[in-house]
């Protein structure tokens, strides 16, 4: 979902049914492609190594506590980072006007930008 949401905002096309059609699309490719990889790879490990089901498996809940794991850290880490340093920047008055009226300026060319730069 957050893939899906980042192809979503880098996208600059006009309507919001072609940005999400673009994005879906481009996440529809890769999962295919990492599957098909996936698929190879077990069919491999099952040919070349004579792996029995339980090695298969094995490999396929490594795969998904990797998975996991490195959601959770990205997920947890932007926001474990991002919290303070926003909450230390909304301390310094005159500096948050600033980003405020950049944040205007932005909007008057591309009305999506704005929630890119929050």
């Amino acid at each position: 979902m957050l893939r899906l949401y980042c192809i979503y905002l880098g996208n600059l096309l006009i309507s919001i049914f072609s940005q999400l059609r673009d994005a879906l699309y481009q996440n529809l490719v890769f999962y295919i492609c990492a599957g098909i990889a996936g698929i190879v790879y077990i069919f491999y490990m099952v040919v070349a190594r004579s792996g029995s089901p339980s090695e298969v498996i094995g490999f396929l809940m490594a795969m998904g506590n990797t998975y996991g794991v490195l959601l959770i850290i990205v997920l947890m880490g932007n926001g474990l980072v991002a919290l303070p340093r926003r909450l230390w920047q909304l301390g310094n008055a005159e500096r948050e006007l600033v980003r405020l009226y950049l944040l205007v300026s932005l909007l008057k060319f591309n009305p999506f930008t704005i929630l890119t730069l929050r």
